[in-house]
């Protein structure tokens, strides 16, 4: 299952923070940032919201749909000049459609 941390607000990214963690969750395989410091995030409610992306296994869909939503939960935008924000996660639902 794949789910993407979004931008949870606007301004200049400082950093992607918690990638290392969801990394080490549970059923991950990857945790990636889509971006990096010195991106201006506006929020366009599009892909171009998307700030990292998870992808976990687990012994059946649901499962994995989980373990890659909590995994994202742990992903922060930390902003310039401004304070850490935890992303909200996109979830498509377990099938993914």
């Amino acid at each position: 299952a794949i789910r993407f941390a979004l931008a949870g607000a606007e301004g200049t990214v400082a950093a992607i923070d918690g990638l290392a963690d969801a990394a080490a969750a549970p059923g991950v395989v990857s945790a990636t940032a889509t971006t990096g410091p010195g991106r201006e995030l506006r929020v366009t409610h599009s892909f171009l919201d998307r700030v990292a992306c998870v992808v976990a296994t687990g012994p059946d869909p649901v499962a994995a749909a989980a373990r890659a939503a909590a995994a994202t939960a742990l992903v922060r935008v930390r902003f310039t000049g401004g304070p850490t924000i935890p992303s909200p996660t996109q979830d498509r639902g377990v099938s993914g459609r």
